[in-house]
């Protein structure tokens, strides 16, 4: 059935052809059983869809670590259950990270004043968080608009760090020279909202929401401008 199913298709993230299977765009990991039935997948080589699972696990252990998703109750559940066995078998790749390059540090304000001190910090992988930022943008495009990105387009990411999320939600919403789309939410878990050029739809900007604390922005920008639309229908009808 899956040869069927994406025959004459071509992985959304490489545009190969080969040994294509399924990926679920935002990592099904970030969701606990039952899953929602509304899960975005595409088409995905078995070399992209290897990649991307080793960062989504990634992903998850990063987002349910952080103390902003501990009002959500699935990202409660993720920490306490599945976070937690991977952090005792040792199979957790950002607490192994954590655990070797992590050193004293204090904690500041946005004011610069400390109010924490020997507090132990260590750098995540960003360029790896980038990538599947990039990817489930890639993908989440690929179904709304019906065709893939190709690598002529660049993509910039950046998370939204409280207290400034609450202030940005606000600014970025009413931003009259935007038009936004959504939110177009999957479970608990995930929530996102996209704006785009009318002339160029591959010039677009995308806020994702991780357990309802979490947002993270990613910019689409190509970077040649020879630009004609496929002649593809959007995936969401």
């Amino acid at each position: 059935m899956e040869k069927s199913k994406f025959e004459g298709k071509n992985c959304v993230y490489c545009g190969s052809s080969i040994e294509l299977t399924r990926d679920h765009v935002v990592p099904r990991c970030l969701f606990k059983d039952p899953y929602p039935n509304d899960m975005v997948t595409v088409p995905c080589c078995k070399g992209c869809n290897s990649k991307k699972a080793v960062l989504d696990q990634y992903l998850r252990d990063y987002l349910t670590l952080d103390p902003a998703s501990q009002e959500n109750e699935t990202a409660k559940s993720l920490l306490s259950g599945k976070v937690q066995r991977a952090i005792r078998r040792n199979k957790s790749q950002l607490f192994k990270e954590f655990a070797r390059n992590a050193r004293p540090a204090d904690m500041k304000s946005k004011g610069g004043i400390v109010v924490a001190t020997n507090m132990l910090a260590a750098q995540i992988d960003g360029e790896g968080m980038r990538r599947e930022f990039s990817w489930i943008v890639q993908g989440l495009f690929y179904h709304k608009f019906g065709f893939r990105l190709d690598s002529d387009v660049t993509f910039e990411a950046a998370r939204v760090f409280p207290p400034e999320a609450k202030r940005f939600f606000s600014d970025i919403f009413s931003a009259t020279s935007l038009c936004w789309n959504g939110p177009h939410a999957i479970g608990d878990s995930f929530r996102c909202w996209e704006a785009h050029a009318s002339e160029d739809i591959r010039f677009s900007y995308w806020v994702l929401l991780f357990y309802d604390r979490i947002p993270v922005t990613v910019w689409v920008s190509p970077m040649t401008m020879n630009y004609q639309e496929p002649n593809a229908l959007s995936l969401d009808s």
